[in-house]
């Protein structure tokens, strides 16, 4: 069984979305505290909380509480590491915004094409922000 790891999911989810605490309140009709609490782990929201989250992320709920796909954390990591927006990135990769947002938020995967004009946008190889055969097999 995989294990939950909601708070660091929000964290992870808005940050992609550049979203401070209070905007992810706002947008989830919860407490600027209630989002706190959530993302250091003093308490685990509710289920209705957890839904009201995830539909202000536009993820799923197992996606809030199982997490993305490990290569979305590898690109979102790859980018942050060399200080770029999703704007930037995209560009540069010559894709949608929104392809980016989507592949970091874990609701869609970049084709190999696509993965490979991000890697080269970055500068890193395709290895640094996708998964290699090898070590799906171990995921």
């Amino acid at each position: 069984m995989k294990k939950l790891a909601i708070h660091t999911n929000v964290k992870h989810f808005r940050t992609v979305l550049d979203w401070t605490q209070d905007q992810l309140a706002e947008r989830s009709s919860l407490s600027r505290s209630c989002i706190a609490n959530c993302e250091i782990a003093a308490t685990v929201p509710d289920l209705q909380s957890c839904i009201a989250i995830a539909d202000a992320f536009g993820v799923t709920l197992d996606l809030l509480v199982y997490g993305p796909p490990k290569s979305a954390l590898m690109l979102t990591q790859a980018r942050t590491k060399r200080k770029a927006t999703i704007a930037g990135l995209a560009a540069i990769a010559h894709l949608p915004e929104q392809t980016i947002l989507r592949a970091e938020l874990g609701t869609h995967l970049l084709n190999p094409a696509a993965m490979h004009l991000v890697a080269k946008a970055l500068k890193v190889s395709a290895n640094s922000v996708s998964p290699t055969k090898k070590r799906l097999a171990t995921m």
